[in-house]
């Protein structure tokens, strides 16, 4: 397990120029995919949560872990998403709650995917610093 720190600010600056402009950004579009992820991390499914991450983290969890992001996925210590998740979408990026974690999800030409999963604050940062350490993230 890798835990890493991704502060909101500095993800929203390393993201915003290398993703798609286009089309709308929808609360029920960053669901379906968050959804859709950790139902696959529940169920086993390692390459359909892969499919479902951004080209960065799923370079990150096969170097960190050194298998196919399949197999190496579900050694990290996601959880799967539980409750009724709060979103909060920004142009080409969006924020996800669940009850237990938090997920940055980013929207590229080809769809919504996870950027960064397993989030919970950090709790050496003062509350308004918008810090996250997390298992799963890109590089």
């Amino acid at each position: 397990m890798h835990v890493r720190t991704v502060w909101l600010a500095l993800l929203a600056a390393l993201v915003l120029p290398t993703t798609s402009a286009c089309g709308g950004a929808s609360a029920d579009d960053v669901t379906g995919v968050t959804r859709a992820f950790y139902q696959a991390i529940g169920s086993q499914d390692g390459a359909t949560a892969c499919r479902l991450l951004a080209p960065p983290t799923r370079s990150e969890v096969e170097s960190s872990s050194g298998e196919p992001c399949a197999r190496g996925i579900l050694e990290e210590d996601v959880q799967e998403g539980t409750g009724a998740p709060r979103v909060k979408v920004y142009a080409t990026m969006a924020l996800v709650r669940w009850a237990q974690e938090t997920t940055f999800v980013t929207r590229y030409d080809f769809g919504w995917r996870v950027y960064a999963a397993g989030c919970s604050p950090d709790p050496q940062s003062p509350a308004d610093a918008d810090r996250y350490d997390c298992n799963v993230q890109g590089g």
